[in-house]
């Protein structure tokens, strides 16, 4: 089986039955409400945005073949995981995809690994005093702003050049063998030349598919470390907080903020003059995005009571429609049954 092919297949491991283009919208990473509600609730965001350039005539002809070997059924506009597709999941070997967590690291994956490498070539030339070197990033900006990160750093660059490497000598050991030593391979620095990550990858599999799954899941694991280590990799995160771009919607935040200051949605629609609807939506992306925003905005106890009766009467929570709900519930608002729903889904993982 091709790897394109079983990448899409594992994406629909959860057995649901499920329209059949919401994947492709998810995989190119469309911001919408429906999309990112779909991705949560059949746990595909870390996929979020993975494949940008995803041709849908490709991702089509990948279902048809799918569906041809009875590995998916299909039904007019949706589809669902065969008993046929399960034992083929089970016999073929799992896919490098552990660590991918493509809606925390969308945009940023990249960028921040160019600037790590190319900062520890940097200092290390800087510690030899070598100035007459062949630089691993010729764009102006990202040079430009490894200059200014340098400079908020200590000025003795051997004390940077031995802080930067215990840095990394404490990442590296917080990794596995097999990705440690990918990483110490990609280094560049004095009298040595980093490799690049085709090099490297395609040096077990051919397979153009498989070395971009493999590549991103070492990056995403490397970016999980960092974020969870908050003692030892000062300079790193450091690194990590400059970047330009991140993966949230800046209007969304700005709805968060207000939400958080104010209290209410309506004093968003007021103070951001947005459509009451927009501001629901960013709601619930954010409470997509964040386990822990009930500290800030919860349902009311009442509204969760009447919902838990109507869940008992309609257990299948993925499937609820808001026309249904409110046939029942009249007083339920749309925003109520979605955090409702994403609260139970988050639940029903953790147990």
């Amino acid at each position: 089986m091709l790897t394109t092919d079983h990448f899409i297949l594992t994406c629909f491991d959860h057995g649901y039955k499920v329209r059949v283009s919401t994947l492709y919208h998810v995989l190119v990473g469309k911001r919408t409400g429906s999309v990112l509600v779909y991705a949560f609730f059949y746990h595909q965001m870390r996929y979020f945005g993975l494949l940008p350039n995803l041709n849908r005539d490709v991702y089509d002809d990948v279902l048809a073949r799918l569906v041809a070997n009875e590995f998916l059924l299909q039904d007019e506009a949706t589809v669902q995981l065969t008993l046929k597709g399960q034992r083929e999941l089970t016999r073929l070997r799992a896919l490098p995809t552990e660590n991918i967590c493509s809606h925390r690291y969308l945009k940023i994956d990249d960028e921040f690994l160019d600037l790590l490498l190319f900062a520890t070539q940097v200092i290390s030339h800087l510690a030899y005093v070598e100035k007459d070197y062949t630089p691993i990033e010729v764009r102006v900006d990202k040079q430009r702003f490894i200059r200014s990160w340098l400079q908020s750093q200590t000025s003795d660059r051997y004390v940077l050049a031995e802080a930067f490497y215990q840095e990394w000598f404490s990442l590296l050991t917080k990794l596995p063998i097999e990705e440690a030593t990918y990483w110490t391979k990609r280094l560049s620095g004095h009298e040595k030349i980093g490799r690049t990550s085709h090099q490297l990858l395609t040096e077990s599999t051919t397979d153009a598919f498989a070395v971009f799954l493999c590549e991103k899941n070492y990056q995403h694991h490397l970016l999980s470390v960092l974020e969870q280590d908050i003692v030892h990799l000062p300079m790193m995160r450091s690194l990590r907080k400059g970047l330009t771009h991140h993966p949230y919607n800046q209007s969304m935040l700005e709805t968060v903020k207000v939400i958080k200051e104010k209290g209410t949605l309506e004093a968003v629609q007021t103070i951001r003059r947005l459509k009451y609807s927009t501001v629901v939506d960013h709601l619930i992306e954010w409470a997509i995005y964040d386990e822990h925003y009930q500290t800030w905005f919860s349902l009311a106890p009442q509204t969760v009571a009447k919902l838990k009766v109507y869940e008992k009467q309609h257990p299948m929570i993925r499937d609820w429609r808001f026309k249904d709900v409110q046939a029942v519930l009249p007083e339920i608002e749309f925003y109520e049954m979605r955090l409702f729903q994403i609260n139970e889904i988050r639940a029903e993982v953790r147990r």
